[in-house]
């Protein structure tokens, strides 16, 4: 399965860094990922929901560890190179 980030929108706020689209395969895209600033560094968080019990769930969840280490790895690239360019005056 390939894995690639079809768009990267940078965030101005202390823990939300940047919204992202994911496409698997290019068959289904996950639109709104983010990324975000926690105590142990960045982690991706897909996009959520509230329960009845005022908890977020998740929307979209993978069934191995090794997908989600591999979007987690393509996400935090694409955000780190889009991070990096220089901003636009």
């Amino acid at each position: 399965m390939s894995i690639k980030v079809t768009r990267v929108k940078l965030w101005e706020s202390p823990t939300l860094k940047a919204f992202v689209d994911v496409s698997f395969s290019d068959q289904v895209t996950v639109k709104n990922c983010k990324v975000i600033e926690g105590s142990k560094g960045l982690f991706v968080s897909m996009p959520q929901e509230p329960g009845e019990d005022n908890k977020w769930y998740d929307l979209v969840k993978t069934n191995s560890k090794a997908v989600a280490d591999q979007v987690k790895e393509v996400v935090l690239a694409a955000y780190n190179a889009e991070a990096s360019k220089p901003a636009h005056v």
